[in-house]
């Protein structure tokens, strides 16, 4: 049974037995990831541009800076598309961290994916949902909130960036679904590109 007091494991307790390993890139199941991930990414889409269609037709952007000058705006957006993947698997590692895990980064280039894992840590269901959701949910927020502040050509940019890192993240979220399954007791280690969970052993 899980204890509120042990926030930081990297031994599996004796008690505990392995239910099940998920490996999120897997053939058929990356391939209908991968589909999940357009949907999301035009859902995603669709609703930043709401949001900043409506802050300038609507509200008027009272907080928008001036533009920036020339070709500023396409090169802030490329700086910005080639750093989000980076930042990403950064912040999953910030959330391990957090926990009181090291972390290590790592690409498996043959099947182009970057990936930020702790090698001995373990966490309780909601620590490791915690790690999961960190990257989309503080990358949309960020993006939502300078998207009122940075000029239109920039923000526009920053919210395609952001629709891109949700339809990234839909690995996260189907760890997340599956994870949500098991319940608080439960205990997960992550792996490079999947998890896997432990489960008390029931008693008598």
């Amino acid at each position: 049974m899980r204890d509120p007091e042990i926030r930081t494991i990297t031994e599996l307790p004796p008690s505990f037995q392995e239910a099940l390993f998920l490996r999120v890139t897997e053939g058929r199941r990356l391939l209908w990831l991968n589909l999940a991930a357009i949907i999301l990414m035009v859902i995603a889409g669709f609703i930043f541009f709401g949001w900043l269609y409506m802050y300038y037709r609507v509200l008027g952007a009272p907080l928008v800076i001036d533009s920036l000058p020339g070709a500023l705006d396409r090169m802030a957006g490329i700086v910005l598309l080639i750093l989000v993947v980076p930042l990403h698997e950064y912040l999953h590692g910030l959330g391990m961290r957090y926990y009181g895990h090291d972390v290590r980064y790592g690409v498996k280039w043959l099947r182009g994916v970057v990936y930020a894992t702790t090698d001995k840590g373990l966490f309780w269901r909601d620590q490791f949902i915690v790690v999961a959701l960190l990257p989309l949910i503080a990358i949309s927020l960020a993006a939502l909130g300078l998207s009122l502040i940075l000029p239109s050509g920039v923000a526009a940019w920053l919210l395609v960036i952001a629709a891109l890192n949700a339809a990234g993240a839909i690995g996260d979220l189907w760890m997340v679904h599956v994870a949500s399954r098991f319940s608080p007791d439960a205990l997960f280690r992550d792996e490079e590109d999947g998890m896997r969970v432990f489960v008390p052993v029931a008693s008598g």
